[in-house]
Formats: structure tokens, C-alpha cells, sequence
């Protein structure tokens, strides 16, 4: 096996884990506009604060992977290549300017405990 195929395996997880965990979130937001008692929020709330972790770290080897197979193999002059590098810096802040305080607000002091 060589490393291009290992980093490749890599690669794809990454991308398999964040679509999982993006997933898990549009359902679980979306679950939340229905939701009628406070257990079903809390439920749903747990179910996205346990995918946070499956996205940061699918995220995290998604572009490690992906810088490691652009410098290695194709080269960042390569088209396609300068588009998803682009993609990145610009949509990245919006999770964290924009999902995060959402997110924080939503399920911050909004759920009361038990």
C-alpha cells in the first residue's frame, strides 16, 4: 500500500465523517422546531453537542489529508485544487462566525434543568 492510497483512505473518511455529522446537525435543528417538551430539546441538543466532536476532528484530517495530497501529488496551481482552497477560507468563518453563536445561543440558557 502506498502513502497516496493511506492518505486518500484518509481523505474520504474525512469527508464520509463530516457529511455524518452534518447530518446529525440539520436533523437535530430541524427536529427542534417540532419539538414539544423539553426533554425531546434536551435529547436533540445532546445529540448535536456529541456531534461537534465528529466534525471538528472529520474536518481536521478531511484537510490535512487533502493539503497533504495537493502538495505531494497534483500541486496547488492545479484548477480545481485553487477553487476548494478558495471555498475553504471563505466558508469556513461562517460556521464560526455565524453556526457557532446560534448554536451557543440556542442552547445555552434557553433549556432549563431539571
Amino acid at each position: 500500500m502506498s502513502l497516496y492510497s493511506l492518505v486518500l483512505f484518509v481523505h474520504v473518511s474525512g469527508a464520509i465523517g463530516t457529511f455524518v455529522s452534518l447530518g446529525i446537525w440539520l436533523f437535530g435543528l430541524a427536529a427542534m422546531l417540532r419539538a414539544k417538551l423539553v426533554e425531546q430539546v434536551r435529547a436533540l441538543a445532546w445529540l448535536i453537542i456529541i456531534a461537534s466532536p465528529l466534525m471538528v476532528l472529520s474536518v481536521l484530517l478531511l484537510g490535512l489529508a487533502g493539503i497533504e495530497m495537493a502538495l505531494t501529488t497534483w500541486g496547488l496551481s492545479t484548477p480545481w485544487i485553487a477553487v476548494s482552497l478558495v471555498s475553504v477560507v471563505l466558508i469556513g468563518p461562517i460556521g464560526a462566525f455565524v453556526l457557532g453563536p446560534r448554536m451557543r445561543t440556542s442552547f445555552g440558557p434557553t433549556i432549563p434543568s431539571s
